[in-house]
């Protein structure tokens, strides 16, 4: 991984988690999630130092309690997860996580209800960032927002869907509020996922009386060539201020998921990037590749 200065190399486990659900009779669950998160540069990069700082990496992302009527209807969720909104990715690299408000540890404390149909779906929630007195391991990072989110979602002939979302969020200098749309599409022939999403951000700095309208995007397409195999590839943009130029990030990546036994998952996952002006001869670059192994009980 790196900008223009010389490529970075680091290996280091990143997550640990283990998982639990319990059952309530049929309408009501508990869901628990807690682990370790990885440390990319430790102070101590020894197994016995890496070991040792386990105390201070303890993350709880997810624990919630939920009703729901069965697997489709309605259902009502509180606790810690992100409200339903975008094309909800694992990969929290993509744009459209990192500046929609789901990047990497910041999983907010949620009220969410709605309901899950055949053909579609609906979800409204309230969010709120961890209280400030609550341990590290509750904390989370980056963006410390309270607002409201809605995503509502058609699914057409068991091959697409079309979506609708909205959110606000305000902390402590900025609010921000967003809409955009999502669109899947499966086609059976090839094997190919298409997905896209489109976000407008309009965010407000009230301590300097200053305003920015925003755009982030993505489009790709996933190929499912044989049992086992996922290719990806997709292209991203995010504009900072769309009355400025210069402040554009197009990003391009590949990604293959592979399969080879039951449990296990190796991801290749690489990542070019132009900042600024929009061309690679114009404005810096950076590059990221990372190759995972997953293991699943």
């Amino acid at each position: 991984m790196g900008g223009p200065e010389a490529p970075e190399y680091a290996a280091f486990p990143m997550q640990s988690d283990l998982y639990a659900r319990l059952a309530f009779g049929e309408n009501v669950s508990l869901y628990l999630e807690g682990g370790v998160r990885g440390d990319t540069r430790p102070a101590d990069p020894s197994v016995a130092g890496r070991f040792g700082s386990i105390g201070d990496r303890l993350m709880s992302r997810e624990h919630y309690l939920m009703w729901r009527t069965g697997s489709t209807g309605a259902y009502l969720r509180a606790g810690r997860f992100f409200a339903p909104y975008g094309l909800r990715f694992v990969e929290h690299t993509y744009y459209v996580r990192r500046y929609t408000g789901y990047d990497l540890y910041d999983e907010t404390y949620t009220v969410s209800g709605g309901y899950v149909g055949e053909d579609w779906e609906l979800h409204a929630s309230l969010f709120t960032p961890p209280p400030a007195s609550f341990p590290d391991a509750l904390q989370s990072v980056g963006l410390r927002e309270s607002g409201g989110a809605v995503y509502a979602e058609q699914r057409l002939a068991g091959m697409a869907a079309v979506a609708l979302q909205a959110r606000v969020g305000r902390s402590g200098e900025a609010f921000r509020t967003e809409a955009g749309a999502v669109g899947k599409l499966w086609l059976e022939p090839p094997r190919v996922l298409l997905l896209g999403e489109a976000d407008f951000i309009r965010q407000q700095v009230s301590a300097a009386s200053f305003s920015e309208n925003q755009f982030v995007g993505f489009l790709g397409a996933s190929f499912f060539p044989v049992r086992g195999l996922m290719v990806g590839f997709a292209y991203e943009r995010y504009q900072e201020d769309l009355s400025v130029s210069g402040t554009a990030r197009t990003g391009f990546d590949a990604q293959v998921n592979f399969f080879p036994w039951a449990h296990f998952e190796l991801v290749l996952l690489g990542q070019y990037q132009i900042i600024g002006t929009g061309a690679a001869s114009e404005g810096p670059s950076a590059s990221l590749f990372m190759l995972q192994l997953h293991y699943y009980l």
